[in-house]
């Protein structure tokens, strides 16, 4: 049985607070942003056979998220500090291989293996390519300081209504930089211009992102193809608001032309 689109709207708006860290409040006064996942929702539960329950909607939202850019807060790190990468060590001698982005020792190979297998890793051997500096030393510290600082950061709906970065003067959004963190600024900025928009939406009448398209296809093959017959759902609610406006646009030029008549100046009866 297929649920009508304002059934969907509404589960979709109930759970998906519920899933982490996510911008619900950035979609809560826009409902074509929030169509998208309500149409999908829908392609994913006709192909089951069982009710729908909050606790299957958030489940169902929350495998979606890493597709909707935008859906979540990605700026907020993980709770634990993450752990510092540490150099391979050959257990007899205790050495280091060497670093293969230094210009004595660049290893193509080596890197691709490192850029595959040790992504951390492969970060700091990059930076340091050219030994240690306090700069960059310096930068590690400031970056563990933020990650503190937005971890005790609480961004909800009210956070977001009142973002001088959305409505505010240029004089509040200068004397809200001044005082406040470097790394809260810059969060409050990205809050206010950080659309939602799921990979698959089209734009102009092509994928909008192709990359990200074929990585889900590649990683989760059954999503790719729940979100591909939600297009589907959604475009067929498209087409009903086109009629629906068509009708309307009718309807309102028909009492347009009956008031003009109705309303008109009389013409004056000349002997």
């Amino acid at each position: 049985m297929k649920m009508p689109m304002k059934t969907l709207l509404d589960h979709v708006r109930r759970n998906l607070p519920k899933v982490p860290n996510s911008r619900w409040y950035a979609l809560l006064d826009d409902e074509l942003a929030l169509r998208p996942l309500a149409a999908a929702l829908a392609a994913w539960q006709s192909e089951r056979n069982e009710g729908l329950c909050d606790k299957d909607v958030v489940a169902f939202l929350t495998e979606l998220a890493p597709w909707v850019p935008g859906l979540t807060q990605s700026w907020r790190p993980p709770k634990d500090e993450p752990l510092a990468p540490e150099l391979w060590r050959d257990p007899v001698s205790n050495q280091t291989p060497k670093n293969p982005w230094s210009k004595d020792s660049i290893n193509v190979t080596e890197q691709m293996w490192l850029a595959e297998n040790e992504p951390q890793l492969t970060a700091y051997l990059k930076a340091t390519k050219d030994g240690l500096s306090y700069s960059f030393l310096a930068k590690q510290r400031q970056e563990r300081e933020d990650r503190e600082v937005l971890r005790k950061l609480e961004y909800d709906e009210h956070t977001h209504r009142r973002n001088v970065f959305r409505n505010g003067t240029l004089t509040e959004i200068s004397d809200f930089a001044r005082q406040n963190p470097r790394a809260i600024t810059e969060v409050f900025k990205a809050e206010a211009n950080t659309k939602v928009v799921p990979i698959w939406h089209p734009q102009g009448g092509r994928e909008r992102n192709l990359t990200q398209s074929m990585k889900l296809t590649r990683e989760n093959p059954a999503l790719r193809a729940v979100v591909d017959r939600g297009l589907q759902v959604e475009k067929h609610w498209a087409q009903n608001d086109l009629e629906t406006a068509r009708a309307n646009e009718a309807e309102t030029a028909r009492l347009r032309t009956a008031a003009q008549k109705l309303l008109a100046p009389r013409e004056v009866m000349t002997p």
